[in-house]
């Protein structure tokens, strides 16, 4: 699973999804649900890097169901349910997306994921932007901003944050 992770970071799709269905075989194999939830979460975040949004729903919805039963808060929840608000966006189901962020958002906040937590509020923001919920998002995003600027301390996501900002402008 690690390693289709690097192969996915690294821009190897192909090695990094038979990587990832080795993983699924293994850990179904084994019936070791840690192992199956991280490979399903995995697989599905693959596939969303792919465009393949219906199977990648479809892993990540596997993924949460195992850990329903199990919660694991080094495993950082609140990116599968961050990964579930992406794609409904991309798919045009804003009720769904708004929904998923503002699940990850809590989540973040209580396993003290600031990355996670900024990430969860840009993406909130985008999609109040969408809705037209202009203030709603201004302050999802000047949230976000706060917390890449004076926790993170992350150029990168600062800048991805003030262009959302400047276009809710």
């Amino acid at each position: 699973d690690m390693l289709a992770m690097c192969d996915l970071h690294l821009g190897n799709i192909e090695s990094a999804l038979n990587h990832s269905l080795e993983a699924v075989s293994i850990a179904e194999d084994l019936k070791e649900a840690k192992l199956l939830k991280l490979a399903y979460s995995d697989l599905g975040q693959i596939h969303m890097t792919l465009g393949n949004y219906y199977s990648a729903l479809e892993l990540l919805h596997k993924s949460l169901e195992i850990d329903a039963g199990s919660h694991d808060p080094w495993r950082k929840m609140n990116r599968t349910l961050s990964n579930l608000s992406h794609i409904y966006y991309q798919i045009g189901r804003y009720d769904k997306a708004s929904e998923f962020g503002q699940e990850a958002l809590e989540l973040s906040k209580t396993e003290n994921d600031f990355n996670g937590e900024a990430r969860c509020l840009n993406a909130l923001g985008v999609i109040s932007s969408t809705l037209n919920e202009l203030q709603d998002a201004k302050k999802y995003l000047e949230d976000a901003l706060y917390l890449a600027v004076n926790n993170l301390k992350n150029k990168a996501l600062e800048g991805l944050i003030l262009n959302n900002l400047a276009y809710v402008y």
